[in-house]
């Protein structure tokens, strides 16, 4: 399965979980992506946005406060739009390893009788040793991952893909693609055969997105979802591989 062809599979499957309604009535909508990458770069990105939707009157449902928690930041919205749905952007300068784990996610109340959702936490993927390391060509090549994801909190639509590529600039050449949903297994297995290029240095690149969901409903007799928080976690975890051997 190609790394499109899973990102494909897994937005639908998220799209199921979403219920459609019938009338004027929706519910309140939050969803937080957090990405970050553990290359020289120390800068996460955090986007969101907020939709309090309508009540059953088409009425839009107020929210006394929009500021949203994110990691270990407090952000306002950046912008509002016809409809009333907020949008967040914020960065964190800093190593994620050192910051707070696992990241929380608290989503802002609704008024109205809306119930909140609990907050969402997932921790992060990262990889495991350093980023440099020496690979002879004749074994098959293994790389390790810090795997605390927090699985019993996942949503459907989990997926990840590793890509290796020789050289590091110019005419890069892809020598090995996978791709699959759920999360990365804490140890990579990339076949002997892959390794057999004349290029002496292999860029390795792990992307995995991963996700948790919280939702609350109306009464029994309504039996509709009321507010939906998603909190979504994107992944960029690299290698630099130094070949040893001859070439067979």
């Amino acid at each position: 399965m190609t790394p499109r062809a899973a990102l494909m599979l897994a937005g639908a499957a998220l799209a199921a979980c979403n219920l459609e309604f019938v009338g004027p009535e929706s519910p309140a909508q939050y969803d937080v992506i957090v990405t970050f990458t553990d290359s020289v770069s120390t800068r996460s990105t955090i986007q969101a946005t907020l939709s309090p939707g309508f009540t059953s009157d088409g009425e839009e449902r107020p929210v006394p406060d929009d500021t949203i928690r994110v990691w270990d930041q407090t952000l306002a919205p950046i912008g509002i739009d016809e409809d009333g749905v907020r949008s967040y952007d914020g960065a964190v300068e800093a190593d994620p390893r050192t910051l707070p784990s696992p990241i929380i996610s608290t989503q802002p109340p609704m008024v109205g009788g809306t119930a909140q959702p609990s907050e969402l936490s997932l921790a992060l993927v990262w990889r495991a040793g350093p980023a440099a390391i020496t690979v002879p060509r004749d074994t098959n090549l293994v790389l390790r991952i810090v795997n605390a994801a927090g699985l019993d909190t996942l949503a459907e639509g989990t997926v990840w893909s590793l890509v290796l590529r020789d050289g590091l600039g110019g005419d890069v050449r892809t020598v090995f693609r996978t791709a699959s949903l759920g999360l990365p297994p804490e140890q990579l297995i990339v076949p002997v055969t892959t390794l057999a290029t004349e290029a002496p240095i292999l860029r390795a690149e792990l992307e995995a997105s991963y996700f948790a969901r919280s939702e609350t409903f109306r009464g029994l007799l309504d039996g509709g979802v009321d507010y939906v928080a998603e909190l979504q976690i994107t992944a960029n975890l690299y290698w630099i591989l130094h070949l040893t051997g001859t070439v067979n």
